[in-house]
Parts: C-alpha cells; structure tokens; sequence
C-alpha cells in the first residue's frame, strides 16, 4: 500500500494572527475569516481555539520589550547600534597616525550605509558627551569601500571606544530584549545579506558563530541554519591573490518574517524601498 504524505499548513504569520482576531471580534463567521485569510476552516477553528506557540513567543517577546523600553536610555540604543556596528565590519584605529573609525562595505551599498552611520552618530552624540565628526568614504579595490568616521576631538573617539567595550555594557547588551535588537540590526547590515527569502549572516569562527546563534535564539528567533561556507586551511583565490583561510567561516540564514518582527530593516531592504537615499549626497564633504 502507498502511503500519502500529508501536506503540512503554512504557519500563520503575526501579522496574519492579528487579523483573524480582530475580524473574529468584528463578528465575521469562520467561513469569512478563512476567504478573506486566504485559510482552510479547519486552521482558523484551530487558531481560534488554541493560539500557535510561535505567535506566544512572539507575544511574549514584545511584552517584555515593552517593559524594558521604558527603563532603557536612548543613550545605550544608539551605543547598542555602533557596537554592532564595530563588531561586524568595523575597525576602531586609536593607535594609528589619523584616528577613526573605519567601516568594510561594498559599491552597491556605500552611500546607504554612510547615511545610516551618520544618523546614528548624530543621535548618540545628542545623548553623550561626544562632539562632532565627518563622514566620508573612499574606494578600497574591486567592489569593495571603506567608510571613515574622523571626529573633530581624538579624545571623543576614546571616549566612544570606553563605552561600547564596557564588560558591563556588553553584558546589558546580551541580557535585553530592546539593546540586543538594536545590535543585531547593525551587525546585520555589516555581515548580512538581505534576499526575499530571508537573511544570511556571514560569520567567521566558531567561538562567534555559537555566540551569534545564542544572540539570535535570546531574541526569540525560533529557526536559525547554518552552513560551513569555508573551511579553515582552505586556498581561496581572491582578485589576483591567494589566500589561506585562517578559521571556519559560516553562513547563518534566518526567514525573513522572523527577522522583519523581532529585528527590524536592514539597510540591505531600505535601499530597494528608498533608493533617494543611497546617492553621494550622503557623505559629508
């Protein structure tokens, strides 16, 4: 005899949820809630009857981020974003000649991402002690940019870099719902790639693939695939030279409803929705 798989539902999205709720309370019957949803009966009885796990840690999720907003200073959000920031693709240069902060991107991206850093320099230096700076950006070869943030006082920069690499800070990070969210959305621009499907974050090492992993997991994303994308020893020929990969390098991928829910809009979306933005106008000259 030939067994036949049962085809599983699609899962209800939040957004979905949300609706059938609100439709339900409107007094629309079942047979309307599943047209207008685009659900089987049977799915939306279920629903009703016994709300799906993920949409409990969803729920979940955002009361207790609601309850941390109130206690969290907009200070540390934006610190929380420049840490991300550093942590992915960027470089704080205390010991060399011109000090600043430099930023790995790529041509498509530049302007964007100038934009963006720029945003949140201006908001954290509303709420700290740190004075003005100039953003600029130059090409590095191929595809590749580099952004430079120079600030007016060196002593600033310092003050920057005490912040952002405080053990207490960096634990308050990883231990809230709101800090974690804002640092994941700027290590995401840095190390992410945004397609339709979802979100894959490249990631170099072990030790900070687990730690990432944990990160994401905390902020109650459900699903998170990996795959060794290099292998350490490994020869790869990069433009005209060969290189030895030094550590086991990952790709992360993440779906993107649960990444447009718990984080937020990577720069990688935005400037398919807002292409104005991503123009030279956006660095300072």
């Amino acid at each position: 005899m030939i067994g036949i798989m049962k085809r599983k539902s699609r899962r209800a999205s939040y957004a979905e949820y949300i609706k059938m709720r609100r439709l339900y309370e409107e007094g629309y019957g079942i047979n309307k809630i599943a047209k207008e949803l685009g659900r089987s009966e049977n799915a939306i009885r279920r629903w009703l009857k016994k709300k799906p796990s993920h949409i409990k840690i969803i729920e979940e999720t955002r009361k207790k981020m609601e309850k941390e907003a109130a206690t969290i200073e907009k200070k540390e959000m934006c610190l929380a974003l420049i840490a991300g920031l550093i942590d992915s693709d960027g470089l704080i240069r205390l010991r060399s000649r011109v000090k600043c902060i430099e930023v790995k991107t790529s041509t498509d991206e530049v302007y964007l991402y100038a934009y963006r850093i720029k945003k949140v320099l201006q908001a954290c230096s509303r709420y700290t002690n740190i004075g003005s700076f100039r953003v600029t950006a130059k090409p590095a070869g191929g595809e590749r940019w580099r952004i430079y943030i120079f600030f007016e006082d060196d002593a600033d920069l310092e003050r920057l870099h005490q912040y952002i690499t405080d053990s207490t800070f960096r634990r308050k990070i990883e231990n809230n719902f709101i800090l974690l969210k804002y640092y994941l959305l700027a290590y995401i621009d840095g190390d992410g790639t945004y397609d339709k499907t979802g979100v894959k974050i490249s990631i170099g090492g072990d030790k900070e693939k687990e730690r990432m992993k944990t990160l994401l997991y905390k902020l109650g994303i459900q699903h998170v695939y990996e795959r060794l994308k290099y292998k350490k020893g490994e020869k790869l020929r990069i433009e005209d030279r060969i290189v030895t990969v030094r550590k086991n390098n990952y790709d992360l991928w993440i779906n993107k409803t649960e990444y447009k829910y718990r984080i937020g809009t990577s720069i990688k979306e935005l400037k398919k929705t807002k292409p104005s933005l991503n123009r030279p106008e956006m660095l300072d000259r």
